[in-house]
């Protein structure tokens, strides 16, 4: 989204220098106020890598990662673009780190497969009652 090649020059930038200008006072401001709410969002203007601006909704939340307290940083662009969408899915279903699925994506592809064998059960057990 934001035009970097490949994600270790994307890890290392600040927050505020992915914010426009115009909007950083307002960024900071939604940084303070985050401290009083479990989960907060707001729409900003941002900058890619060569200085277009890019309207997004950036949304924060308290989050664990290994153990830690920390906070999980959304940026999601206010545009109409399946192809981001997806990409954004994919990112989100593996660990930065390793780049395996990580444990959201086991629990949602768990639940559809004992749906699905739930489904597949009562179907059966339906076609054997009947003969």
């Amino acid at each position: 989204m934001f035009g970097y090649e490949d994600e270790e020059e994307f890890a290392g930038i600040p927050f505020i220098d992915l914010i426009a200008g115009s909007d950083q006072d307002k960024f900071k401001d939604f940084l303070k106020s985050f401290e009083d709410h479990e989960e907060d969002s707001e729409e900003f203007n941002c900058v890619d890598s060569e200085g277009s601006t890019i309207l997004t909704k950036l949304s924060l939340s308290p989050a664990t990662y290994d153990g830690e307290q920390c906070t999980q940083v959304i940026f999601r662009p206010l545009v109409d673009d399946s192809d981001l969408e997806d990409r954004i899915k994919e990112i989100s279903s593996q660990d930065l780190l390793t780049g395996l699925f990580n444990r959201q994506y086991f629990v949602e592809h768990m639940d559809t497969a004992v749906d699905d064998c739930h489904r597949r059960t009562t179907r059966l057990r339906s076609l054997l009652h009947r003969n």
